[in-house]
């Protein structure tokens, strides 16, 4: 019994480990201003092209079901600004939600929501759709 225990302890705090976690203590859905990235559409396009999509073809040749075709992703950005975790919307291995969770927390940049003039914790959507792969 000790050892079923200890198992199921290890290997939830193994699962916990493996992606992101949330820092914000109230995650608003109501805010008067939300999360922005400055030149929003140029700076969404040049991020996708330079940074996911080559994780993305990367991954893909050493296994296909990495290949997506589109991306969905809500990214948690604090007050401050940053992005403290990713819920992904598109099924895909753990392993391409890790490398892809690494990178959208390297995001910089963000205006946080606001909520009555003071900086909140929101989500960011992000998607990508589209994305077609040559071979």
């Amino acid at each position: 019994m000790k050892v079923l225990l200890i198992t199921c302890l290890v290997l939830l705090g193994v699962q916990k480990a493996a992606f992101c976690q949330s820092k914000c203590a109230h995650v608003y859905d109501q805010f008067d201003i939300m999360p922005v990235l400055p030149g929003l559409e140029k700076t969404m396009m040049q991020h996708s092209s330079r940074k996911i999509m080559p994780i993305i073809s990367s991954m893909g040749g050493e296994d296909p079901e990495c290949l997506l075709y589109s991306l969905r992703a809500k990214l948690l950005v604090d007050r401050q600004g940053k992005v403290t975790d990713v819920f992904f919307q598109t099924r895909m291995p753990d392993k391409l939600k890790e490398k892809l969770c690494d990178e959208f927390l390297q995001m910089k940049g963000f205006q946080p929501a606001r909520y009555k003039g003071e900086p909140v914790c929101a989500m960011f959507y992000y998607m990508i759709s589209c994305m077609n792969w040559q071979e």
